[in-house]
């Protein structure tokens, strides 16, 4: 089965629910995006995108949220909204920071997913354990492919020590 095939099942396993939240911080527009985009606009969810060093113009659906984002910014612009998933597609430097802002627009028991472009030399422990520092929960590698997986993490606030 192909990448974006897998993505879309990982996608339809969410027990979507009406009117979902997504946040999705990308740095193109490729083919996993766009079938977010469709996930989203067909079960009626609402999708921010967030562009990490892109073009926005390429994403061309009027009904798509989308903004500019900078990392480097002292405060998130995440306008007061919880979001039930959170899919980190983009590299983004200073990592522990960015899950620290990001924790904070996350609906309690959401889920975050995170590239495994995000890891060094192809070593996930060492995200991993840098997204339980930040107090995510049940982390766990999802591989898509050989050469693609999400690290899978859930916000559960209040949870542990």
């Amino acid at each position: 089965m192909k990448d974006n095939e897998l993505f879309s099942q990982l996608l339809y396993s969410l027990q979507p629910y009406p009117s979902m939240r997504f946040l999705l911080f990308c740095s193109e527009w490729g083919e996993r995006e766009r079938t977010l985009a469709r996930f989203c606009l067909e079960g009626e969810h609402e999708l921010q995108v967030y562009g990490v060093d892109m073009d926005m113009q390429s994403i061309d659906d009027a009904k798509i949220r989308k903004r500019v984002f900078r990392a480097s910014q002292e405060r998130y612009n995440l306008q007061g909204r919880l979001y039930d998933y959170v899919f980190v597609n983009a590299v983004m430097d200073e990592m522990e920071t960015f899950l620290e802002r990001i924790y904070t627009a996350m609906m309690n028991a959401g889920r975050i997913y995170i590239d495994s472009k995000n890891c060094e030399e192809k070593n996930c422990e060492t995200l991993g354990q840098i997204i339980e520092k930040c107090n995510y929960l049940s982390v766990s590698l999802i591989a898509l492919s050989e050469e693609t997986a999400y690290l899978s993490a859930r916000k559960m606030h209040g949870w542990g020590d």
